[in-house]
């Protein structure tokens, strides 16, 4: 069984990856292609780095979201599927009072997605602003030499870095929360 399901795993992480890189390739090629069809107020009004995240981060997401979500999308119901038969017959009336408890799981579970949530955007908005910056800084390191600049610049870019940590160490925290919390009966 345990092994039938390691097989199993193992051609649905390939076949996932095979098609999610593919796709993301594809989808990466259309946001560039839609970028270059818009007029040039939009680019009046939108940052470079914004840009790139449109590119490069958000296909970056949709492909992480293949490679991991949807494999265990996959994978997961199954596991559950199974576990609920062993259990039921084993001992039919624990799992009868396990479900019954399962429940109490969701509203803590709810929080600490809303916390990931809050702060995987905090960190979208952060690398968004820190790497218009970066590209500022670099197409305009002439001017910006000439005019002593590169002090501000340099503690706004650690401003931003450390906004960026902060953010991914918040929704690290609270995705790590969610196994002890399950593990120990909510």
């Amino acid at each position: 069984l345990l092994g039938g399901r390691g097989l199993l795993g193992y051609f649905s992480t390939y076949f996932l990856t095979w098609v999610s890189e593919r796709m993301v390739n594809e989808l990466r090629l259309k946001v560039l292609e839609k970028l270059s069809t818009l007029s040039l107020d939009y680019f009046t009004r939108s940052t470079v780095g914004d840009m790139m995240m449109r590119v490069t981060g958000d296909t970056g997401a949709v492909h992480r979201w293949f490679s991991m979500g949807l494999a265990d999308l996959v994978k997961e119901p199954m596991t559950i599927f199974c576990v609920l038969g062993y259990l039921c017959w084993l001992d039919w009336r624990m799992t009868l009072l396990v479900l019954a408890l399962g429940p109490a799981c969701v509203l803590p579970l709810r929080l600490l997605g809303k916390k990931i949530h809050h702060a995987t955007k905090g960190g979208v908005t952060a690398k968004i602003n820190q790497s218009s910056l970066l590209v500022e800084f670099l197409t305009s390191i002439r001017a910006i030499k000439a005019f002593g600049l590169e002090t501000p610049l340099l503690q706004r870019f650690q401003q931003l870095s450390h906004e960026l940590v902060s953010a991914h160490v918040r929704g690290k925290k609270a995705s790590e929360l969610i196994n002890p919390l399950i593990e120990t009966g909510a």
